[in-house]
């Protein structure tokens, strides 16, 4: 049966068999969920619904090859319209939820309409978080989407200067295509060594070295106070009264989960959407995903909200089998997600991979240090938890296997 779209008189009249499957959000996690849906066998319609009016597509790339003019939207799309047409999932693009009634799995859309589902899988995503410091006349720029990233790199072309505002991979990626591109490129970050918290403090020693050295006026254990410019931004003032001159600034200050439109919706909430090990919400048949989902991860028995693309793709096909399961009653066949993150970043020359946690009261060892690659391990007394490395990767590929594999024989490295 089809989702139905359903006017509230319609929607009061409605009984009888629930038509279908919504899908939240067509990034990566939300596509991996459908896509797994149909390829599981699942014949019922598939509805995945994305507030952008593109295609879903990839976002890696914006910061990287897109700036530097190298891909555009059709090398970008997970799918044709041709492919989503053939596995016979309907897009509802340029329309966003706006609440969710979690106990009879109906949506509400931005248009207007309303969608009643068998079944739910929320893949939201993040959002920007509020800029900590004034900008009254919006010349900061985010970098979130296609349109942003096509923007600003019309804007790159021009440009002389450019500010960052964070150090994060994002804020270092975009500086490493614009110092490429021939700009004079300043990070302004509050961390004293940017990236440490994620990677360890020596693989991030070694990649803030390599922007220095490649030309980046890399700012640390400073924040930027407020943006002057009439019109555009022109100056950036930083906590200790420095004055940069910058044609562009762009922000890259962190994301939040995008779960406020979930506030009346009857799931747990908390830092994103509270999920089980099997990826399944507080609601019957509402399942999450991605970027917003909070789940209990077996392989570090922790609650952990991962924001990587990786963790994504294979959470978002792994909450999917699992409604799908429950949908046929065969809920005592679900399969947790025991994950070993894993992310990437690729920087002047640098593929930067990191898998697994770097857990408090642990110790790094460098494995390898020479010839342009580095290879640290991350412990916690003879566990191996994690693993960082700088153009290795198979040293990093080799060490989540192991982690997992540990992690299946022998529990939990943190007890």
């Amino acid at each position: 049966m089809p989702v139905e779209r359903l006017s509230a008189g319609e929607l009061e009249q409605h009984v009888g068999d629930r038509p279908g499957i919504c899908v939240v959000g067509g990034s990566v996690a939300g596509t991996a969920a459908a896509q797994a849906l149909r390829t599981k066998g699942y014949d019922g319609e598939i509805r995945l619904i994305e507030s952008e009016a593109q295609l879903p597509y990839d976002r890696p790339p914006l910061s990287k090859q897109v700036l530097q003019g190298g891909l555009d939207l059709p090398a970008l799309q997970f799918q044709s319209t041709a492919d989503w047409s053939r596995l016979g999932i309907t897009l509802s693009l340029g329309a966003s939820v706006t609440e969710l009634d979690s106990g009879q799995r109906v949506l509400r859309l931005s248009d207007g309409s309303e969608l009643r589902a068998s079944g739910v899988v929320l893949a939201p995503g993040t959002e920007s978080r509020p800029l900590p410091f004034p900008d009254e006349q919006a010349r900061v720029r985010r970098l979130r989407t296609l349109e942003d990233a096509l923007v600003l790199r019309g804007s790159l072309r021009t440009a002389r200067s450019i500010v960052l505002v964070g150090a994060g991979f994002i804020g270092l990626e975009v500086a490493a295509t614009a110092v490429r591109l021939g700009l004079d490129v300043t990070v302004v970050e509050l961390l004293p060594l940017p990236l440490a918290p994620a990677i360890g403090e020596v693989a991030a020693q070694r990649v803030c070295a390599a922007h220095r050295d490649g030309g980046v006026t890399l700012l640390t254990s400073r924040s930027v106070a407020e943006v002057r410019g009439d019109g555009r931004v022109s100056t950036v003032v930083l906590d200790d009264g420095r004055a940069i001159e910058a044609d562009i600034v762009v922000a890259g200050v962190g994301v939040r989960p995008a779960t406020g439109w979930l506030a009346g919706s009857g799931l747990e909430l908390g830092d994103g959407i509270e999920a089980d090990a099997y990826c399944r919400t507080s609601a019957d048949l509402v399942y999450a995903a991605g970027d917003a989902a909070r789940w209990h991860n077996p392989a570090f028995g922790a609650r952990m909200r991962v924001e990587h693309w990786s963790t994504a793709r294979e959470q978002g096909a792994t909450a999917a089998a699992n409604l799908l399961g429950e949908l046929r009653g065969q809920g005592a066949a679900r399969t947790p997600f025991t994950h070993v993150p894993y992310f990437w970043s690729d920087q002047l020359g640098m593929k930067i991979q990191h898998v697994g946690r770097i857990l408090a009261g642990g110790r790094s060892e460098v494995e390898h240090d020479g010839d342009g690659a580095l290879f640290v391990t991350h412990r916690l007394g003879d566990r191996l938890t994690g693993a960082t490395t700088v153009n290795r990767p198979r040293d990093a590929m080799l060490s989540r296997r192991r982690i997992s594999e540990e992690c299946e024989r022998l529990g939990p490295p943190n007890g």
